[in-house]
């Protein structure tokens, strides 16, 4: 329901002078429960990978820097791509296609739960720390970056939500 965050997070996190970050890779999770209204509730679960069997499996969007051929800093810009990935995976286009240079480097694809999501990234590179920022935070986001740092993590994994 939020795009205009999402493309702001996804140029925040892949661009740095209108120049493309290409150690970045952005993933946005979708998650909308077909099991409860209770949205709050439905995200734990995914969290936890405890979901009813019936449920649906998550969204998710990779956007890569390093396979990106251009990225404009332009909110609509952003929204506009990704309504032509979302449109490609819905329509079924295969991948190894010939893709359009603005959508080189954005993916979709599915996944069971958010904790599945995440435990890819995770273990995937053993140096990579999870950081959750939440407004009721007890500790500042820059300290928890800064022991991130001064522990040899060089990999960090952010779960944002709106």
């Amino acid at each position: 329901q939020r795009f205009d965050v999402l493309c702001r997070c996804v140029v925040a996190a892949l661009l740095c002078s209108r120049h493309i970050r290409r150690d970045v890779k952005f993933v946005g999770i979708f998650a909308k429960p077909s099991w409860t209204t209770r949205v709050g509730q439905a995200m734990l679960q995914s969290l936890d990978g405890n979901v009813p069997q019936n449920a649906g499996p998550v969204g998710v969007l990779e956007v890569s820097g390093a396979d990106m051929h251009m990225l404009s800093p332009d909110e609509k810009w952003v929204s506009t791509t990704l309504a032509r990935v979302l449109s490609a995976y819905r329509s079924g286009a295969e991948k190894g296609l010939d893709v359009p240079a603005r959508l080189c480097g954005w993916s979709v694809h599915s996944c069971p739960t958010i904790r599945h999501v995440l435990e890819d990234l995770l273990t995937a590179r053993p140096t990579t720390r999870l950081v959750v920022l939440r407004e009721d935070a007890q500790q500042q986001a820059c300290a928890g970056l800064d022991a991130a740092f001064a522990n040899g993590i060089d990999r960090l994994v952010f779960v944002i939500g709106d």
